[in-house]
């Protein structure tokens, strides 16, 4: 059987366009505000998110005068135990002397 060229139907190729001016995309997107959403209603939100704020505020001050009665209560700890260590090494000292006595 002779060979018979075959034609296949080639698809022309396609490049895709890239517009000559494209448009730029945003880098930090802002999330419109709902238009249903009233002013008042957005103002009690920012009003709300404020209050919060405080509450962090005052609760973060709290924290750290409880960091700082915690830094006392550590203090007046090491004072205590440098005061038992000098008592115990009077007491020591004492005991080597009692064994040192001969009768």
């Amino acid at each position: 059987m002779p060979r018979t060229a075959t034609t296949a139907a080639i698809a022309p190729t396609t490049t895709p366009t890239i517009p000559a001016n494209p448009e730029p995309q945003p880098v930090n997107r802002i999330v419109p505000i709902n238009a249903d959403v009233k002013f008042g209603e957005a103002k009690s939100s920012v009003r709300s998110a404020m209050d919060q704020i405080d509450d962090i505020k005052e609760t973060l001050k709290t924290v750290v005068r409880q960091f700082g009665d915690v830094v006392d209560a550590l203090r007046q700890v090491e004072k205590e135990k440098k005061a038992n260590d000098k008592e115990v090494e009077v007491v020591r000292e004492k005991l080597r002397a009692i064994k040192n006595v001969t009768l």
